[in-house]
């Protein structure tokens, strides 16, 4: 990818509201820095500053500033990057959904074959 930032959803519609899009998820696979909408369903797995940074759903201006504060800082910029990155890696990645379902279903003496 030769982008420097993803971007998420910022439509303001009550489904967005609660959802985390896909595009998300991508961008915390890809160890990119995203701005994403403000929304109850992202802040549920994602930290403003930490994992991403956050900007006011239907709000064009926001999202410009956010996309130019990352531009103008770099080492916080892939600092966030790494926090979403490692996140998906411990929470998110298929291996890891995967062997928390196994763990759940073998807890609940669930067998599937």
């Amino acid at each position: 990818c030769r982008c420097n930032v993803q971007l998420g959803a910022f439509g303001a519609t009550e489904k967005l509201k609660r959802a985390i899009p896909l595009k998300v998820l991508d961008a915390l696979a890809l160890k990119m820095p995203m701005v994403v909408g403000d929304t109850p369903g992202c802040r549920e797995l994602l930290t403003d500053g930490e994992h991403c940074v956050f900007a006011k759903l239907a709000h064009p201006q926001d999202i410009a500033d956010k996309i130019l504060w990352l531009k103008a800082h770099p080492s916080l910029s892939g600092k966030i990057a790494e926090a979403g990155y490692n996140l998906y890696e411990n929470e998110l990645s298929i291996e890891r959904i995967a062997a928390q379902l196994s763990q759940d279903l073998k807890s609940h003496q669930i067998h599937v074959q």
